[in-house]
């Protein structure tokens, strides 16, 4: 390449990161919650939020933290809150990167809130510790992982069984529907965060054999700092012949997997692409805008929410576009804010639950904690009703696997039981 085309090759780098520098700007000026003074005397209960709103794995967390704060802003406003006591954010940025999670946790903790919400899974497990000297419980945002399991009482609750059930599950579904004589191929590309590692480990690696499959090994793409080609990783797996590619990645490292497995043809060799519930289950509109349409056309995702078209078929998924319309104009509704909207909902609930049991002066992290296990048979209009218990400390036993048919996920199987629950659960 010559300098001059160097120079504008550069050029137009520069320019992109610019834009893409604005962008973020613009989103974070209609996402991160405000902070305002509150009037004097109103009763408020403070909640912490430690999300990713910025960084390589952002783009995933965008439509679950907007279905959350609009849910919340819904009940403060619309409902004047919870029998006239209001959430009050405490927000910290994390990036998903454990160092800014730390503090994150300590700026938050302090101010007295009744639980935190997380977002990665690696942020969430480095400071599961803190939040169980501080007795502080976590909402994490999708899944557990062995590492969030704490004992001898739990203080991690999720939306679901966990990331290592999640491919187990996947991976039964596939087996169920197997029609050859031979067992079917798997091969995992998983992006470098605890997520992708516990997909892998906690899932793959210890169901493959007793479900029936052939696997073929694995390849990892960065995240910090996020890969810009794939092409090698890809071609390495492409060359083992699976019938299946399990992907759990997000963000940066799941669109440049997109674009590098739509130059290369891969779906042209008879493999088929399924991400987990961080990828495009909570946010094909992004992927579809960045990598392109013919890129997502075909996936597979596995996730534990109801997708956008099957949400709208109920009232309360009627309520939630109508709030979504409301207070973000003619932006599509992505499948994430369902998930965002839900652990809005849970999270009210078990405020809710706790104000009646104890009162506005004692609702700490305690009672918050035993509100959470107090929810029995809670149905939040989205999905079937929901205990939480110790043993089974979430909010959805069940996963779907949808596929992206013209730019939009559409059911390719019933609601699945979860393949097994973490024995350190009890």
């Amino acid at each position: 390449m010559k300098g001059g085309e160097m120079q504008k090759g550069l050029k137009k780098i520069g320019l992109g990161l610019v834009a893409v520098g604005l962008s973020i700007t613009l989103l974070l000026m209609g996402a991160i919650p405000v902070c305002q003074a509150e009037p004097v005397g109103e009763k408020v209960v403070r909640v912490g939020h430690m999300a990713i709103y910025t960084g390589p794995a952002a783009t995933t967390y965008w439509p679950a933290i907007k279905g959350l704060l609009d849910y919340v802003r819904y009940i403060n406003e619309e409902q004047e809150g919870i029998n006239g006591v209001r959430i009050a954010w405490e927000w910290q940025d994390s990036r998903g990167e454990i160092p800014r999670s730390i503090l994150a946790y300590k700026r938050i903790a302090p101010k007295g809130v009744v639980t935190i919400v997380h977002g990665g899974a690696s942020e969430c497990e480095a400071c599961v510790p803190l939040h169980v000297r501080d007795k502080i419980p976590v909402i994490n945002s999708v899944g557990l992982t062995k590492e969030m399991i704490t004992q001898p009482i739990r203080w991690v609750f999720g939306f679901d069984p966990g990331l290592g059930p999640m491919a187990a599950t996947f991976m039964k579904w596939v087996k169920d529907n197997w029609t050859e004589t031979r067992p079917p191929r798997l091969g995992v590309i998983l992006f470098d965060e605890s997520g992708g590692w516990k997909s892998l480990w906690e899932g793959v690696e210890e169901y493959y054999d007793g479900l029936g499959f052939e696997y073929v090994g694995y390849e990892v793409v960065g995240i910090l700092p996020p890969t810009i080609d794939t092409t090698t990783e890809w071609l390495r797996l492409a060359g083992k012949k699976p019938d299946w590619v399990y992907i759990p990645a997000c963000g940066a490292a799941l669109t440049v997997l997109l674009k590098d497995a739509q130059r290369l043809n891969i779906r042209d060799t008879g493999m088929k692409m399924c991400t987990y519930e961080a990828g495009l289950s909570a946010t094909e509109k992004s992927y579809r805008e960045i990598a392109g349409e013919e890129a997502i056309e075909g996936w597979y995702t596995i996730q534990s929410w109801p997708a956008t078209k099957e949400a709208a078929d109920t009232p309360k998924g009627k309520l939630c576009h109508e709030v979504h319309r409301e207070y973000r104009g003619k932006e599509e509704l992505q499948s994430g804010y369902h998930l965002g909207w839900l652990h809005g909902v849970f999270l009210v609930e078990a405020i809710r639950l706790g104000l009646e049991e104890v009162g506005h002066e004692n609702l700490n992290g305690v009672a918050f904690r035993d509100a959470l296990l107090s929810i029995k048979d809670f149905d939040s209009g989205l999905m079937p009703p929901v205990t939480v218990t110790e043993k089974r400390p979430y909010w959805s036993h069940r996963f779907k696997v949808y596929q992206v048919r013209e730019g939009e996920l559409w059911p390719a199987s019933e609601w699945l039981d979860t393949a097994f629950h973490y024995p350190e659960l009890g």
